[in-house]
C-alpha cells in the first residue's frame, strides 16, 4: 500500500502526516474485519442479518451508521427479518435528554443478552466510556471520519485556550498540539461556562481534550499567531487525526463500507499498525457498478472540489440550482 496520502483538501500538504511514529497504534487481539462492496449492493442487509444472528445467540451488537435515516431503514430491515429479535435506537428521534450520555447510561445499565442498539457515528466518537465493552460486537457501516481541520481564531483574545496549550515539533514544519495536562482541560471547560464567547471555542477544545484524536498544528503560523508583538497574526487551523484505539476493546470489529481500501481511515489505520482483514460478503447483488463511466458530474464551479466549497455555495447556488434540474 502506498503510505503517500494526499492531505492537500486539510492542510497537510507537505506533511505525510500518517507516517508519523507519534500516533498511537491500535493493535487488537483479533483483526478487524473490513467488508468492501459497492453502493447498493447489499453490505447493510449484510450487517442486519449477521446482528440477527449474534443476537438470536446472546450476544449484544453495537451498530454504528451515519444518519437517522439510515438507522430507520436498518431497524425495519432487521424487523422485517425477525420481528422478535431486540433492537432499539438511542438518538434525537427518541431522546431529549444528552444523547451521549444516554448511550452511556444504556450500555452500563443493560444487562440484557441477545439485544442490537444502533447509534450515530457522531454519537460514537463521543462515547467517553462503552461499559463491558469486550461484551459487545461492534458494526460500523460506512468508514469514521479520519481527519478533521478546526480554526482557533476569537474575536477577541486566543490566550484562554492556548495559554493551556503545549506544542511538540514533529518535523521542521508541524508539530503535535494539546492541553498541558488534564487540570487545563478542566479550566477552560469552567471559563466556557461563564464566558459565551469562548464557547466559539468549544469544538477546538473537544478535539484538543479528546483521547481519540492526534491534533497538529503549522508550527510557524500558530507561533507567530500567539506572538503578541504580531498583531492581527492569522488564526491557525488545528488538524485531527482520529486514532485506530476508538475500536480497541470490543469483542469484535466489522467496518462496510464502498472502497474501504482508499479511505483515509483505512489507510491511516494500517499505517498505525492495525491488524485488518478483508472479508468478501456472500450473495452481493454486484460487485462493482459497471456503468460509473458513462456517468458525468458537473460541479459548475472552477474551484477545487471540496465539501467546504460545496456548504459555502449553498445559498448562492446548489439551492437554486438543484430545483429546477430535478
Amino acid at each position: 500500500m502506498n503510505n503517500q496520502i494526499n492531505m492537500q483538501s486539510t492542510g497537510f500538504e507537505e506533511y505525510e502526516i500518517f507516517n508519523n511514529p507519534v500516533l498511537d497504534a491500535f493493535r487488537p487481539n483479533r483483526s478487524t474485519i473490513l467488508h468492501e462492496a459497492p453502493a447498493g449492493s447489499g453490505k447493510t442487509a449484510f450487517l442486519c442479518e449477521k446482528s440477527i444472528q449474534l443476537a438470536n445467540a446472546g450476544q449484544r451488537v453495537l451498530i454504528v451508521q451515519p444518519t437517522l435515516d439510515l438507522i430507520s431503514e436498518t431497524i425495519a430491515k432487521i424487523q422485517k427479518i425477525d420481528l422478535l429479535v431486540s433492537v432499539s435506537r438511542i438518538d434525537a428521534t427518541n431522546t431529549n435528554k444528552n444523547i451521549v450520555r444516554t448511550v452511556v447510561d444504556h450500555l452500563k445499565q443493560s444487562d440484557r443478552e441477545g439485544q442490537i442498539l444502533l447509534i450515530t457515528h457522531a454519537s460514537f466518537e463521543r462515547l467517553p466510556y462503552v461499559h463491558n465493552k469486550t461484551d459487545w460486537c461492534l458494526f460500523m457501516d460506512e468508514p469514521l471520519q479520519s481527519h478533521r481541520a478546526v480554526s482557533i481564531e476569537h474575536d477577541h483574545t486566543h490566550m484562554p485556550l492556548t495559554s493551556r496549550l503545549k506544542t511538540v515539533p514533529v518535523d521542521e514544519k508541524w508539530s503535535k498540539i494539546e492541553f498541558i495536562g488534564k487540570a487545563e482541560v478542566v479550566q477552560f471547560k469552567e471559563m466556557m461556562k461563564t464566558d459565551n464567547g469562548l464557547r466559539l471555542l468549544s469544538e477546538a477544545c473537544d478535539l484538543l481534550s479528546s483521547p481519540k484524536w492526534d491534533v497538529f498544528v503549522h508550527t510557524s503560523s500558530y507561533e507567530r499567531f500567539i506572538d503578541d508583538s504580531i498583531r492581527k497574526a492569522p488564526a491557525p487551523f488545528i488538524y485531527g487525526v482520529l486514532k485506530s484505539n476508538i475500536c480497541e476493546g470490543y469483542k469484535s470489529v466489522r467496518i462496510a463500507g464502498a472502497h474501504l481500501s482508499e479511505s483515509l481511515l483505512i489507510k491511516s489505520w494500517t499505517i498505525q499498525g492495525c491488524q485488518l482483514k478483508y472479508e468478501e460478503i456472500p450473495n452481493l447483488r454486484c460487485k462493482a457498478h459497471t456503468d460509473c463511466a458513462r456517468v458525468k458530474i458537473y460541479y459548475g464551479i472552477e474551484d477545487d472540489w471540496s465539501k467546504t466549497i460545496r456548504d459555502d455555495h449553498k445559498d448562492i447556488f446548489w439551492n437554486r440550482f438543484i430545483p429546477k434540474n430535478i
